[in-house]
């Protein structure tokens, strides 16, 4: 099962995959998040939340901080993440 993104105006999208390129960098803290599908329903600013992912069961939450329409990109800036404590089971 893949990961969605949750949306005031969508009930969800499923996501394709995640792309956390600068973790390193707290403060700068994005996530490039590809959508299967159209993604002109989300603007910069609309707060979503991505995950679970299938084995971590990672949980991501921010704002939409921009997007590439052409790649079905959202960029998200961070607020949270969040992973379980218990073992992933895989």
């Amino acid at each position: 099962m893949r990961p969605c993104v949750t949306h005031a105006a969508f009930s969800s999208v499923i996501v394709e995959g995640i792309d956390l390129a600068s973790i390193h960098h707290p403060d700068l803290c994005r996530a490039e998040v590809r959508i299967q599908g159209a993604i002109d329903g989300f603007h910069k600013g609309d707060v979503v939340a991505v995950g679970p992912t299938p084995l971590s069961k990672l949980k991501i939450e921010g704002h939409v901080d921009g997007k590439d329409d052409t790649d079905n990109i959202l960029i998200l800036r961070i607020d949270d993440m969040i992973v379980p404590a218990e073992e992933p089971a895989h």
